[in-house]
């Protein structure tokens, strides 16, 4: 840190955990100085931004225009910036569908020994992809239960978290021995079921 402080870093980072303490994991995630606003729908957008900057205000805190980003993604025109988006693709792609077809062309572009060339293809794909993200529930947190199975008694509902978890999970739980610990009786509910697994 600069001029020798220690602990600032920390300390730095409790303040404004208590500052945005109303907001944190609920439209916002902070860390350190990077601050990320977040919304489920983009309708309500407007207001989580607008309730942030009356944070910022409250507070008499300001942000450096330079490193304000709203929205904004350009298309890599360099090597180091094809990487860093293939990097970046790469961790969401538990969220993107064929990340690895959708990168395929920047890896094209950032072999080694190839110097670096934005071709129409590149650019091409830079603006799916970035059409892609910006659909609005793409990265937003999934509704299990629709309809009438929000209405399921909840031992119901357990055994049916149960079972899509086992769907999903399969070859986790093929590997490791799996307990559920529960005081309702689902081993009975279980092994009486006559479903189609």
């Amino acid at each position: 840190m600069a001029f020798g402080l220690k602990n600032a870093g920390a300390t730095y980072q409790r303040i404004i955990n208590r500052l945005f303490s109303t907001q944190i994991s609920r439209n916002m995630v902070i860390y350190v100085d990077d601050m990320l606003i977040k919304s489920q729908e983009v309708v309500g957008h407007e207001a989580n931004l607008r309730e942030r900057f009356d944070n910022l205000g409250r507070y008499k805190l300001h942000l450096n225009p330079d490193k304000c980003v709203f929205g904004a993604m350009q298309s890599p025109n360099t090597q180091k910036e094809a990487q860093c988006l293939t990097r970046k693709i790469a961790s969401l792609t538990r969220f993107i569908s064929r990340a690895g077809d959708r990168n395929l062309p920047f890896f094209k572009a950032i072999k080694k020994g190839i110097e670096f060339e934005q071709t129409l293809e590149c650019e091409k794909f830079f603006q799916e992809l970035k059409a892609y993200l910006q659909y609005p529930q793409l990265l937003a947190r999934p509704v299990i239960m629709r309809g009438a199975e929000t209405r399921y008694p909840l031992t119901e509902k357990l055994v049916y978290a149960l079972i899509v978890a086992d769907r999903k999970l399969k070859p986790y739980f093929e590997a490791h021995q799996v307990e559920v610990v529960t005081d309702l009786p689902l081993r009975h509910i279980l092994e009486n079921s006559t479903g189609p697994d």
